[in-house]
Formats: structure tokens, C-alpha cells, sequence
């Protein structure tokens, strides 16, 4: 296993952010693509291993995996973070998770709720400032129209320079 860094991980950060970014910019919801988001850029749970956690998606692996094949998490030491720096008490009472199954985040309630949970808990970091700079950064990969997002494909090498990892991965034999 590599180590686990000390510093923020800043790869995390980016990708939550991004999920935050296009849940909370659309203005028309479309279930396939917020199912797709919650399994793979949004956190579902925050799982903790010794000092330190990972945040992990609804189909249990680390944030921005979309692979189907077993995640091992001590394989992705760019995505913890100290445990000490995330606020975890809200999330105490619901068992370190940020929502539900039967939460579907599809309202503008449920998204609200959720955003303020992931806000809250990565205070230290100042995520709203995070998800901001997504704009930025999506500035090159889409456009904006009417609030809709109608994206440009992205490439291989930039979905592994936006942070995804195991993307399109060969199936094991």
C-alpha cells in the first residue's frame, strides 16, 4: 500500500466538487444521470481506516471509480484525508452517511440538504470556493445555456486528468 498523505486531498476535493457542481447546476433533473452521479462522483459514506477516511460513492467505492471491479481502498491514498479535519459530528447520528436509499436527490430539498452536509463536513477545505473553481475548470468542457449543461466528450487523458481513476478499466479475466 502507498502511503497516505498528509496534506488535503486535493483529487477528492475536485471530485466532489464537480459532482456538487453539475447535481446543483442543472435545472431540469434527469434521474439517469443523477444516479450516475451519486455512483460515482457524489459521497454516499465516509469510511474510516485507522486515522484516516475515505469518502466513498453509493456503489461503495472510492469517489469517482466507476468500475465494477472490487475496490481496495488502501489503492487510492490520494483520495483520504485525516479524519481530524473533517467535521463528522452531523454525520455521527446517521452513521457517517450523507444520505439515504430512499433519498433519491432529486428535489431541490434533498439536494440543499445533502450539499449543506458535504459543506459542513468539508468546512476546512471551504468547498464552496472548491466548486466554484469547477465552473472554471468546465468553462472549456461544456456550455452553459438557459442553466442547462450540454457537455463537449472528454477524452481519456481528461478523465484521467479530472481525477477518475479506472475508467473504462479491462474487465478481469
Amino acid at each position: 500500500m502507498e502511503k497516505i498523505t498528509e496534506e488535503p486531498a486535493n483529487i477528492a476535493l475536485d471530485i466532489i466538487a464537480n459532482g456538487l457542481f453539475l447535481l446543483c447546476s442543472r435545472k431540469t433533473i434527469n434521474i439517469a444521470f443523477n444516479d450516475f452521479l451519486k455512483q460515482t462522483l457524489l459521497p454516499y459514506h465516509i469510511y474510516t481506516i485507522d486515522k484516516h477516511v475515505i469518502p466513498l460513492n453509493r456503489n461503495y467505492k472510492p469517489i469517482g471509480q466507476f468500475t465494477s471491479i472490487w475496490a481496495e481502498y488502501e489503492r487510492y491514498p490520494y483520495l483520504f484525508f485525516k479524519k481530524s479535519s473533517l467535521n463528522t459530528k452531523n454525520l455521527l447520528q446517521d452513521n457517517d452517511f450523507f444520505y439515504h436509499d430512499g433519498c433519491a436527490l432529486r428535489t431541490k430539498k434533498d439536494i440543499n440538504s445533502y450539499k449543506e452536509k458535504i459543506y459542513d463536513c468539508f468546512s476546512l477545505y471551504n468547498m464552496e470556493s472548491v466548486v466554484e473553481s469547477c465552473l472554471n475548470f468546465y468553462k472549456d468542457q461544456m456550455s452553459l445555456r438557459n442553466n442547462t449543461i450540454s457537455f463537449k466528450p472528454m477524452s481519456y487523458q481528461d478523465m484521467i486528468d479530472f481525477g477518475i481513476k479506472d475508467f473504462n478499466e479491462p474487465p478481469i479475466d
